[in-house]
């Protein structure tokens, strides 16, 4: 998922780097070429991503809430409870080995509410505390969706974060890369990085083809389309000892 996202990213960046430089070898071409207009037709963000979330890892692990109205946690020992919109059921998904492929697996099991393993009671008062804190405490977004479209099962959940120098970035178990930074914007990357949808200060939602955020009216957003892009880049050289891009930026621990 990274590889292909930053694939996507880097290609898109050069491709406009190579664009503008033509272009002012080009002046007189420039000044007759209309400005680029952003595409007509409606692109739509992912339907799940993650709204709100508060950060306990000094102790327990990290809560969040999603747009569908769903609620997890992922603790410190990489498993992870993701309570259904409806408050009835649950998912307790952990990490194990591929006994063939000698890979980590996801591995999930789906309990109800009220009938669930002994060594589970800690962790659900845990989560349980977590979510009535998001409720009770935390802004809820105008994008948020509600909780009455029934059971479900194979409930999306996060399933890695890491703290950076300007944000936090959260990976989703839908392919949905997302970057909360400090300054209280936010990028969702979605469909391989071919849609990025963008939160301003004011909590406005709006959502671009990635070709289209470079038409020159969102230079905050391309900004943060070049961090992701370095982080990535970094995050891909960290696991595999290639470069991936030329420029780094600082990733905290």
């Amino acid at each position: 998922m990274f590889e292909a996202m930053h694939r996507t990213l880097e290609r898109t960046f050069s491709e406009k780097a190579a664009a503008t430089s033509s272009t002012k070898r080009n002046t007189r071409s420039a000044a007759a070429s209309p400005k680029a207009t952003r595409a007509s037709s409606p692109v739509a963000p992912p339907s799940i991503f993650i709204s709100t979330w508060v950060d306990y890892t000094n102790k327990y692990g990290l809560g969040y809430t999603l747009t569908d109205g769903s609620v997890g946690m992922y603790f410190n020992d990489a498993t992870t409870i993701i309570i259904a919109s409806d408050q009835q059921s649950f998912e307790y998904i952990h990490s194990t080995k591929d006994p063939v492929r000698g890979q980590a697996v996801a591995t999930r099991k789906s309990y109800h509410m009220q009938d669930y393993p002994a060594e589970l009671q800690k962790k659900m008062l845990l989560m349980k505390y977590f979510r009535d804190y998001m409720a009770e405490n935390l802004i809820k977004a105008s994008y948020v969706q509600g909780g009455d479209e029934g059971p479900r099962k194979n409930l999306d959940f996060l399933t890695k974060y890491l703290r950076t120098k300007n944000g936090v970035m959260f990976r989703l178990s839908n392919r949905v890369l997302q970057i909360n930074f400090f300054d209280h914007t936010k990028i969702i990357i979605s469909e391989d990085a071919t849609v990025v949808s963008y939160i301003d200060k004011k909590r406005q939602l709006s959502t671009y083809r990635l070709e289209d955020c470079f038409n020159g009216d969102e230079p905050e957003l391309v900004s943060r389309l070049k961090y992701a892009k370095d982080i990535l880049g970094e995050l891909i050289e960290r696991r595999t000892g290639s470069p991936a891009s030329a420029k780094k930026q600082g990733v905290g621990k």
